[in-house]
């Protein structure tokens, strides 16, 4: 059990060398054990294959349905998964800090955060403090946010520098997504997976008002809005959604599955 956080430990620090020119292969892992989603998280975001090793029969196809896309696809990364600049000099399963990995997604990004550390003893069980922020991510480009929170399934608006404070037990872990706001608009993905930005094949402007987003499958798609959309269309037909005024966010229930382009369009700015 205190090999865990170790392992994805190792396995970002070994991106940021051989991940230069290689790409590193982060190891098979069982779904339905009690740390598979900690594994599952962890390898959504590390660019890399994805493969379980679970005796046939006792899959956590929960876990694995958020991993990949209705036929076996992997939703991967663009990079690979490295440590972030401020833990590369810490050893996050030993000093009270919390392991974070990065990577890119086409148009987003994706921080991971998890508490490598164990300890076998309740009483000496440690939880962490972490600050998660845009500016983890070297080579990010932008200056305003909005980053989604895939397990308490919270949006924020974001400038560069803030940062957003959590706190893991052992063995906790959360997933980031941050996507640049452009017009007024930021596309997070399929909310219900590890690794949304990943469901998103592009997205393009058009006459400045209207939206064209391309969702790689089905499910629930998550789009940060600062004014209502007037009207979404799902591959030409009209689309019911759900607009919170409070959180901004803009659902869009994808019924089929499969690659398709969802159209949102929005008032004129003029």
């Amino acid at each position: 059990p205190e090999t865990h956080g170790w392992h994805l430990y190792t396995n970002a620090a070994v991106g940021v060398w051989f991940g230069q020119f290689v790409l590193p292969d982060w190891d098979m892992f069982w779904s339905h054990h009690e740390c598979g989603e900690y594994h599952a998280a962890a390898r959504a975001i590390s660019g890399g294959p994805v493969y379980v090793s679970d005796k046939p029969g006792q899959h956590d196809v929960g876990v694995l349905r958020k991993l990949v896309l209705h036929d076996g696809t992997v939703p991967r990364c663009q990079d690979v998964g490295r440590l972030t600049p401020d833990c590369l000099f810490a050893n996050p399963t030993r000093d009270p800090v919390a392991l974070k990995i990065f990577n890119f997604n086409r148009g987003s990004a994706v921080v991971g955060v998890f508490n490598a550390q164990y300890h076998a003893e309740e009483k000496q069980r440690v939880t962490v403090r972490a600050a998660v922020s845009p500016a983890d991510v070297p080579g990010f480009e932008g200056q305003s946010f909005v980053v989604y929170a895939h397990r308490s399934r919270q949006l924020r608006r974001m400038r560069k520098e803030d940062r957003w404070f959590v706190r893991l037990p052992e063995r906790g872990w959360e997933l980031f997504t941050m996507a640049p706001i452009e017009k007024g608009v930021a596309v997070i993905g399929l909310a219900e997976k590890y690794n949304s930005g990943g469901t998103i094949a592009g997205n393009r402007w058009a006459d400045g008002r209207r939206l064209e987003v391309d969702v790689r499958d089905g499910g629930e798609l998550l789009i940060w809005a600062e004014q209502p959309p007037t009207s979404v269309h799902v591959e030409g037909n009209p689309c019911r959604c759900r607009y919170d005024k409070r959180s901004r966010a803009l659902r869009v229930n994808l019924t089929k599955p499969g690659a398709q382009t969802v159209v949102v369009e929005f008032a004129s700015s003029d």
